[in-house]
């Protein structure tokens, strides 16, 4: 889950810019509990994210990098 994290935070730093204290509570949030797929809805098929604030739309992307091995099978960096 960290590294999936890690690696996020590198595409959201290149694509836009995120509060220090953002990132931080992101850090936190994440190192304690991505929720499951199917509790953040991302399984259903009329899944949409515009109602998704930026915090859940992070949480959402963490959790697809995560169970899709991403940073595993493509041997991605995850330093900041």
């Amino acid at each position: 889950v960290l590294q999936a994290l890690f690696f996020f935070l590198q595409v959201l730093s290149y694509h836009a810019s995120a509060a220090e204290e953002e990132t931080r509570e992101l850090q936190v949030t994440a190192a304690a509990v991505v929720p499951s797929a199917q509790s953040l809805n991302l399984t259903d098929f009329n899944f949409s994210d515009f109602e998704l604030s930026d915090f859940e739309t992070t949480l959402c992307t963490i959790r697809m990098f995560t169970d899709l091995n991403l940073v595993q099978n493509f041997q991605m960096k995850h330093e900041v």
